[in-house]
């Protein structure tokens, strides 16, 4: 919806509003007012009550700025709702805007700052936009399959068996887990000797403490995500920007999106989305599979997986001294007799009755008699 226009008065002193500012003649490129809206209007799609998306307003702007110059009536605009915006969207990755799109959404976002410092305004806040739902990544685990996955030698240590990975069966619907999961499926067989992947890690930036631990090749870990990512169905055919409406609906997999073209074409679009962000997703479960790969033992030449016992804590420590120092309170000694126990309970019900008694009686003596009361 678009917002109602602020007034505010220019450089000569002037009041004016958003919508009294057109073009500059000229520079229409052959539409007047009355054949296409007015940039305003246009710009006021995106904000919605407090909230204002820069980066859709960008590319509305790019297209009309081989046109028209908009900057004087995108300015204007600005201005007027510096007072009403408090939040402004930003998309997970500009990977879907062109440079010169992301360069006018910035462009917005300095002139919205200046104007709100200029009216004493709240700075706003940026909000970062989810790069997919939770459903969309249910959907994506539940096409998790590793039967058409091949994987590429990179060289004469790092290597895994075609029917290794075939015989890998995901236990929950979840992207993350799942992933982790699969990949330490990999490690466990990608080596020889099998105890030689456990010195490998991936780390996530170059500044890092002094470690024992080398770099896993950039070659093999690219490798692994992008069985990862193929796993899950990330590469299909119908996610290819080529593809038509009409190939896409030939596809039982297109079809089982949703229910209308329209929602179809929006998890697709999401789906693509999460694929360009899903590396950094992938790369933190690797960086977890070979931490949960370096906990594993050596068994009959294999890579197992051992259930640790838990560590002790402070009490359960002091609790094992004072064992040590005293047999007695050991479980072995501390058995409970059902017969004592039950004498203890009689001789405490006992003493408990005559103490009673004990107590009334000494009432009774204190309380004094009605007749000298009465006088």
């Amino acid at each position: 919806m678009a917002t109602t226009p602020r007034r505010f008065r220019d450089s000569n002193g002037n009041i004016l509003t958003v919508s009294s500012l057109t073009p500059r003649s000229g520079l229409t490129g052959g539409f007047s007012n009355a054949q296409q809206k007015s940039i305003s209007d246009e710009l006021g799609a995106f904000v919605f009550f407090d909230k204002f998306e820069p980066y859709r307003a960008a590319r509305v702007l790019v297209l009309r700025s081989k046109q028209v110059d908009v900057w004087p009536e995108t300015e204007a605009f600005v201005r007027s709702i510096s007072r009403v915006v408090n939040d402004v969207t930003r998309p997970p990755l500009v990977f879907d805007y062109t440079a010169e799109e992301v360069a006018y959404a910035n462009q917005l976002m300095n002139m919205l700052t200046r104007y709100q410092f200029i009216e004493k305004e709240p700075h706003t806040k940026v909000i970062q936009l989810p790069a997919v739902s939770n459903s969309i990544l249910t959907k994506v685990a539940r096409q998790f399959s590793v039967e058409n996955i091949i994987w590429r030698n990179m060289s004469n240590i790092f290597k895994v068996d075609q029917e290794h990975i075939g015989t890998f069966e995901p236990n929950k619907l979840d992207l993350k887990c799942t992933s982790r999961q699969f990949m330490t499926h990999l490690l466990l067989k990608m080596t020889t000797p099998p105890e030689f992947i456990q010195r490998f890690t991936v780390r996530q930036t170059r500044r890092y403490a002094e470690s024992s631990l080398e770099n896993l090749p950039e070659d093999v870990t690219n490798e692994i995500i992008r069985l990862t990512m193929e796993a899950f169905g990330l590469f299909r055919w119908e996610l290819d920007d080529r593809m038509d409406d009409e190939q896409l609906r030939s596809s039982s997999w297109f079809l089982d999106l949703g229910k209308t073209d329209e929602d179809r074409r929006f998890v697709r679009q999401r789906i693509r989305d999460f694929r360009c962000t899903a590396k950094k997703t992938f790369r933190d479960m690797l960086q977890l599979a070979l931490t949960e790969i370096r906990r594993c033992e050596v068994v009959e030449g294999q890579l197992v997986r051992v259930n640790h016992e838990k560590k002790k804590t402070g009490c359960t420590k002091r609790r094992a001294a004072n064992v040590e120092e005293d047999p007695s309170l050991s479980a072995e000694n501390l058995s409970f007799d059902e017969n004592e126990y039950g004498q203890v309970n009689e001789k405490h019900q006992e003493d408990n009755k005559k103490y009673v008694k004990k107590l009334k009686s000494s009432r009774a003596r204190n309380v004094p008699s009605s007749s000298h009361s009465m006088s």
